[in-house]
């Protein structure tokens, strides 16, 4: 209860990237220890969130859940995991044409910022909701969400992936 409100109250109060706007052109050290501490502080509003959204998730609450992966894509707006997420929790609720919908912003988002198409895992998740919303009809599952069977998990952390793939060609042009 007392972490549940420091968590919420953490997460209201950031405004965007770390010292976003600042930089000091001439000091290649800096412009490194600033992309460490941004990387690191979204990975642990990564963790903030991941935490709301699950417990909001276990007590029914969707529209907090949903308005706390909208905060988190306000902050990240690249966080595939977080999209992915939104998109299975709005499917799971029947609203599949807002699924989809979100599946499209995130594609424009990625093609417009990185010039990348979304993920295998982004695409199973908008194909399985093509297939439940031609139907429907959401099945009764009782042993788990509707699609429990796709390979994703909020723990995959593509935006990390992504930073990875661009430190190692770095060290390949040391």
């Amino acid at each position: 209860p007392e972490c549940l409100a420091g968590m919420q109250g953490a997460l209201r109060e950031i405004r965007g990237s770390f010292m976003e706007g600042f930089s000091l052109p001439d000091c290649e050290e800096f412009g490194i220890w600033i992309t460490g501490m941004r990387e690191e502080l979204l990975v642990r509003v990564r963790w903030i969130v991941n935490r709301l959204v699950r417990l909001n998730e276990k007590r029914g609450d969707v529209p907090e859940a949903l308005r706390l992966l909208d905060r988190a894509l306000a902050i990240d707006p690249l966080d595939e995991a977080c999209h992915g997420r939104k998109m299975l929790l709005l499917a799971e609720n029947g609203n599949f044409q807002v699924a989809l919908h979100q599946y499209e912003i995130y594609r424009k988002i990625l093609r417009e910022q990185v010039g990348k198409e979304p993920d295998p895992e982004i695409e199973a998740i908008r194909e399985k909701i093509l297939a439940s919303s031609e139907k429907r009809a959401l099945p009764l599952i009782p042993h788990g969400p509707l699609f429990a069977d796709l390979a994703f998990s909020p723990e995959w952390r593509p935006a990390t992936t992504l930073s990875l793939e661009f430190a190692s060609e770095d060290e390949e042009e040391s």
